[in-house]
């Protein structure tokens, strides 16, 4: 039986990707005000957008419960005996965390009913990643288990990828950042660039400073410079969070350094959006095996 595959919102995995490769997401939860919005769900991300430049105060993120991961895995166990769960950066949000104890949770439910049958195995990683380089190794572990890769391949697979994974982007400022506390190593930038457009990667699962230019144009070229540097790549997604058009040119223009398939577009989601803010630009890619 096929492995499912299950992630968070934090990945911003296109809907229809998502439900042609059978990847059950688990949303996050956006605060605006007294009001609670699951990710991408309750709320879209160009309805997100159209309100955040006027929320005060800005909106706020939070991790699903664990109770929420227990419901979600003996959901898919109904129809699968073995479950690949894929999250974000630990550094970065609770969600690995909770998904450790709805795994728990559930276990133990099913160990106190006396249906403690060993096949029921959840493995839960933290890919250090987040968004869409979160998103390619979870795509990559989907398509492999629909070509009948077992669980233990699966674990190696996406070690393998996520060693060789990478994701820069551009932000029109660090405000969002800072003040959702998510900023890092990347905090020395602050009371530092001025007027220069900041250049951000994660590395060791968190923010860090990549480089800084003196204009957003530029700052998108440094974007299609590393994957040029780095090409051929195995895979490529371009990231936006409002400027659809600039993504959809540079993803023409990047195609021709992938090895195989499309690249993939990503409009960035409500809670990534709540961190990032509108005019982010990102890309993230897997280098091809040396």
């Amino acid at each position: 039986m096929t492995v499912s595959i299950v992630t968070d919102s934090v990945s911003d995995i296109p809907k229809d990707i998502a439900e042609k490769l059978g990847i059950t997401v688990v949303p996050l939860n956006l605060h605006f005000g007294t009001t609670t919005y699951l990710d991408n769900i309750d709320l879209t991300a160009d309805e997100f957008y159209e309100r955040l430049p006027d929320a005060n105060p800005l909106p706020t993120t939070s991790q699903p419960s664990a109770g929420a991961f227990a419901d979600t895995y003996r959901s898919v166990l109904e129809n699968t005996s073995e479950i690949l769960s894929l999250h974000a950066s630990s550094k970065l949000s609770g969600t690995y965390n909770s998904a450790v104890l709805g795994r728990e949770e559930l276990l133990q439910e099913l160990e106190n009913n006396g249906n403690n049958n060993p096949l029921h195995t959840i493995e839960v990683i933290d890919t250090q990643w987040v968004s869409m380089a979160q998103g390619l190794l979870v795509i990559a572990a989907a398509e492999a288990a629909q070509d009948g890769m077992n669980l233990n391949d699966l674990k190696s697979l996406v070690n393998d990828l996520s060693s060789r994974t990478h994701i820069t982007a551009v932000v029109d400022t660090l405000e969002y950042l800072a003040r959702g506390g998510r900023l890092g190593k990347a905090g020395a930038f602050l009371g530092s660039i001025l007027s220069l457009k900041p250049i951000l990667k994660i590395e060791d699962g968190e923010v860090q400073p990549a480089g800084r230019v003196r204009s957003t144009a530029k700052a998108r070229q440094q974007l299609r410079e590393n994957v040029i540097n780095a090409a051929p790549v195995e895979r490529l997604a371009l990231a936006y969070s409002t400027t659809r058009d600039v993504a959809n040119e540079m993803a023409a223009e990047l195609q021709q350094h992938v090895v195989s398939g499309e690249v993939i577009l990503y409009q960035i989601g409500p809670v990534v959006g709540t961190h990032a803010g509108p005019g982010l630009i990102a890309t993230a890619w897997i280098d091809t095996k040396g």
